[in-house]
């Protein structure tokens, strides 16, 4: 943010492709998120899987696709009651006077509509037992090599 700290959002992983270590994230490219990282584009993101005990941190550097292939195909697979949310007017983060007090179009939805591809450079896992937890870290030198070790949890 402006004065340096850390932002934190909330989204939804679209799509996991591990041949690639890539995560792609649908968002609104009028979202502050993406203001951010397009001043800094890298992010780190943090999973919890509460039926497995497993905690996961991902770091990695993030392309944003907007009005390009990646994105048209990836628009073309979002059902058309989710295609609608792109259309909101004003945009994501603005202050309403009231909790109403915004429209949807349908024509703006697609221009609106961007893919957030993180290109996963580290994962680390925590896995919480009764008799000891287990920690990893799994890195890429480059999309097609991981390396993995074990660390102290």
């Amino acid at each position: 943010d402006p004065a340096g700290r850390p932002s934190v959002r909330t989204v939804v992983l679209r799509a996991w492709d591990p041949a690639r270590a890539e995560m792609q994230i649908h968002t609104d490219v009028r979202s502050q998120k993406v203001l951010h990282l397009s001043e800094r584009p890298a992010a780190a993101m943090l999973f919890w899987d509460p039926g497995r005990r497993l905690q996961l941190r991902i770091d990695g550097d993030v392309r944003t696709s907007v009005d390009d292939a990646v994105a048209h195909a990836a628009w073309s697979k979002v059902p058309k009651a989710a295609q609608r949310l792109y259309g909101l007017s004003p945009a994501p983060g603005v202050t309403l006077g009231a909790p109403t007090d915004y429209r949807f179009s349908e024509e703006d939805a697609g221009a609106n509509f961007c893919v957030l591809t993180v290109q996963v450079e580290r994962l680390e896992a925590l896995k919480l037992l009764p008799d000891g937890h287990q920690r990893a870290v799994f890195s890429w030198p480059s999309p097609s090599v991981c390396e993995a070790s074990w660390l102290a949890p």
